[in-house]
């Protein structure tokens, strides 16, 4: 499979191919989560952790990613996961959920730009984000513009 960093567009063999890997690595994080909870990084350590919320944030199973929200805002609160990680999943679980999100994580990439997913109260945006410990949004969006090479919108 081709690596993706300039924004090149995957070919449907690539997106049922990504696809499938998601449903087995979900089906594997399930399991996991089943017989040990969830992957923390005492648990696993820091890059296994980081892998099982990756995982998730890749999940076809947006019903499995609103069961796992509570656990991981759980698990933040307690510093057994990055913060960090967490305005990823409530995001995209919010977009999936067609509603406005909380942080600023989502864009929607067409050719040649990123446009950024509506924001909830979009006025105190940087507080949220600086209490997750994420950059305010402008350097954001510079790190999105610079590695994908495209315009960012918002």
């Amino acid at each position: 499979m081709r690596a993706f960093g300039k924004w090149d567009k995957p070919t449907k063999q690539e997106i049922r191919r990504m696809a499938n890997v998601d449903r087995v690595n979900t089906k594997r994080l399930k399991e996991i989560i089943s017989h040990y909870g969830w992957p923390t990084i005492k648990l696993v350590g820091y890059e296994a952790s980081e892998g099982a919320e990756l995982v998730l944030l890749h999940t076809p199973d947006l019903g499995f990613q609103r069961r796992m929200l509570p656990v991981l805002e759980k698990a933040a609160k307690r510093r057994e996961i990055y913060g960090t990680n967490i305005a990823n999943l409530i995001d995209i679980v919010l977009v999936r959920e067609n509603k406005p999100q909380r942080f600023g994580t989502r864009f929607k990439i067409e050719p040649g730009r990123m446009i950024q997913y509506p924001l909830e109260d979009p006025q105190n945006l940087d507080k949220r984000r600086a209490e997750l410990g994420l950059p305010p949004i402008a350097v954001y969006k510079k790190f999105l513009s610079d590695f994908y090479h495209l315009h960012v919108e918002w």
